[in-house]
């Protein structure tokens, strides 16, 4: 009889035990569930977010701009100059070479820089202001929302995708520019950039009958004897890029906010018959070669971007010059 109660009880205590696992495995499941659609939440909102800010940014930067005088807002900058347009976030020892290589490069008096400040870093909006005393800098600042939660759990590519499309918004749509230039804050221009895009736009991306959708910057073969005028096709990149406002409407209705926006455009853009155009000379070179579409870590390669892929540092004279447009 004291044998069937020592099992009863016993029988009594592991049921009470397993009830009491199960009913704290159902609440660490719930709380799993809830936990992973918080997730959720915060980084699909953080992407529509991304892709809706911009809106009061845009007349904000129009006030500005005509307080300071930088182009009459009332008819736009049209063909007066081509604005450069760079996203930036955080990595500052980039940016300060970036800008120290923006202050050298030939007629860059007659642009205007616009910055998308993604982030409120001190050390990125120093470097920003410190330059405003040499080169014409609009800024536009934001802070990310959920204090840039989502980054740690995805790479920050759609927010990228959504400065980049901010800033092409603004330059056509706002600004009315003809054209316009995109420089990642991990670029070094050439003396010649600015030159070299005024001078591609004029033959390459004007006339009714041209094909090009975009003239790029960077090419990682480039040597010292690379024709400078020397342009041929290839599929479409963001290492510094330039297009024109007769571009946007196609531009923007291929934009994504999820995936790689640079590798559907280019996918499209071959399938629409477009032309993505490379200089055989480099205007630009990579120096962020860590982020979010670039880890390089062998040795040699490092050494292909930073020695061996020649960028010049002189001005090259465009005048009375076509582009020369080769095959391959």
């Amino acid at each position: 009889m004291k044998y069937i109660d020592r099992c009863t009880k016993l029988f009594t205590v592991v049921k009470s035990i397993i009830l009491f696992c199960r009913h704290r495995f159902q609440l660490f499941v719930r709380f799993i569930i809830i936990f992973i659609f918080c997730l959720l939440f915060v980084y699909f909102s953080s992407v529509h977010y991304y892709a809706n800010y911009c809106n009061n940014r845009f007349q904000q930067a129009l006030v500005e701009a005509s307080q300071r005088k930088l182009w009459n807002v009332n008819v736009g900058v049209q063909s007066q100059f081509m604005p450069i347009l760079m996203p930036v976030c955080d990595r500052p020892k980039y940016l300060k070479r970036v800008l120290d290589g923006l202050t050298r490069v030939d007629g860059i008096n007659e642009t205007l820089l616009v910055v998308s400040q993604d982030c409120d870093q001190a050390a990125i909006t120093s470097l920003l202001v410190s330059v405003s005393s040499s080169i014409r800098v609009l800024i536009l600042p934001h802070t990310p929302p959920y204090f840039s939660l989502p980054r740690y759990v995805d790479t920050n590519e759609y927010a990228t995708s959504a400065n980049v499309k901010f800033l092409l918004e603004f330059a056509f749509e706002y600004m009315l520019a003809d054209g316009a230039i995109l420089l990642e804050s991990d670029l070094i221009p050439s003396v010649d950039f600015y030159r070299y895009h005024q001078w591609t736009y004029q033959h390459l991306l004007t006339g009714n009958n041209s094909t090009a959708l975009s003239i790029h910057s960077f090419n990682i073969d480039s040597t010292s004897s690379s024709d400078p005028y020397s342009l041929f096709s290839r599929g479409f990149d963001s290492w510094g890029w330039s297009t024109a406002r007769t571009r946007w409407n196609w531009l923007k209705s291929q934009w994504t906010k999820y995936n790689g926006w640079d590798s559907i455009v280019s996918r499209r853009a071959k399938q629409d018959g477009w032309k993505c155009m490379i200089p055989k000379l480099s205007r630009t070179r990579m120096i962020g070669l860590k982020g979010i579409n670039v880890n390089v870590r062998l040795e040699s390669e490092k050494k292909k971007f930073e020695e061996e892929m020649y960028m010049s540092n002189k001005t090259i004279e465009f005048h009375n010059r076509k582009p020369n447009i080769l095959s391959s």
